[in-house]
């Protein structure tokens, strides 16, 4: 990863098949943020996690891990070049789920610790909670959830001062409840945290949409 002074975009991709690249429906949005000049950045699951969904099944609560060793990631290795630097974090679905995780349980500490935080927080398709406590993948398969919701008022609240918090749901979402993903009107904040509906895009292609392309580098060029 080059310096932090070319703003740094950091990318976490979500659930994924065996035979599958992790990012693969995140790198459209990636590519076109490194079209506009960022610098792209990944995040991937530790070893365990990258394979058939049954190994993130066997974890109950797999969100609690992966924010612990995002934090891990944001304190060594990429602590020099995000240092008094604007960087933005990116989530598509479960890594979205991630980044809710890691503010709520490591941001305050992070900040405390000398560590810059984001100025943008964007979350793809995203879910905060699961409802029925189960998801339906692209393939009919039934995946049971077991993490412990978050609300939405928490993750706003644990938002560090001056970091943004950009909110995109898939009109078309076959795999998360619009409830699952949407924040309620009342945790909106003017200037702070947006929120968007992607008109046609589905759970899978939300990256890859040009309303959600438009978006992302809108608010990115305000780093």
């Amino acid at each position: 990863m080059t310096t932090a002074r070319a703003r740094t975009v950091l990318f976490l991709h979500g659930l994924y098949a065996a035979s599958t690249d992790p990012f693969a429906h995140v790198h459209p949005l990636e590519q076109a943020v490194q079209d506009a000049g960022f610098t792209a950045a990944r995040f991937d699951w530790p070893a365990g996690y990258n394979g058939p969904l049954a190994l993130a099944h066997r974890r109950r609560r797999f969100a609690d891990e992966l924010a612990r060793a995002l934090d891990s990631k944001l304190r060594d290795e990429f602590h020099d070049d995000l240092a008094d630097a604007s960087w933005a974090i990116v989530g598509h679905s479960g890594g979205g789920l991630t980044i809710y995780q890691w503010l709520t349980d490591y941001a305050s500490a992070f900040g405390q610790a000398g560590g810059t935080p984001p100025g943008l927080v964007i979350s793809l398709a995203a879910p905060y909670q699961c409802e029925l406590q189960q998801i339906t993948l692209p393939d009919g398969t039934i995946w049971p959830v077991h993490e412990d919701a978050l609300t939405p008022r928490s993750i706003v609240q644990s938002l560090p001062e001056h970091t943004k918090l950009l909110i995109c749901v898939a009109e078309r979402d076959e795999m998360l409840a619009p409830t699952d993903v949407a924040f309620p009107r009342e945790e909106l904040i003017p200037g702070t945290v947006f929120q968007h509906l992607i008109e046609g895009a589905s759970h899978p292609n939300i990256c890859a949409h040009e309303r959600t392309k438009q978006l992302v580098l809108a608010h990115l060029a305000n780093l």
